[in-house]
């Protein structure tokens, strides 16, 4: 008996930002992705400047934008923040895809 292992073409990620309808919305400016880590009191997560999130994971789960989800999205004229509801525990991954202004 043999066993095949193929990378997939696309990462998870990748497709569940598509099935967002997050499709790059701009041409020749990809997402950029960002990534920290939790300390368990942390709530606010900043995107680069001149750019904006798109999709939020939290050790790998997709979270749900909006007042009484996940996470809501803060602008201060400058930066765009994501603010957690809860905390993300210490050393909880925290990924964001953003997307470019």
């Amino acid at each position: 008996m043999s066993v095949r292992i193929e990378k997939p073409a696309l990462s998870l990620r990748e497709l569940l930002a598509r099935l967002a309808g997050l499709e790059q919305r701009i041409p020749g400016a990809p997402p950029a992705p960002l990534a920290y880590t939790g300390d368990g009191t942390t709530k606010t997560f900043a995107c680069k400047t001149g750019y904006q999130p798109g999709v939020v994971w939290k050790d790998g789960v997709m979270q749900r934008q909006g007042p009484g989800d996940a996470y809501v999205v803060s602008f201060d004229g400058a930066t765009h923040r994501v603010v957690f509801a809860v905390a993300p525990a210490a050393a909880a991954r925290v990924d964001i895809l953003q997307w470019r202004v």
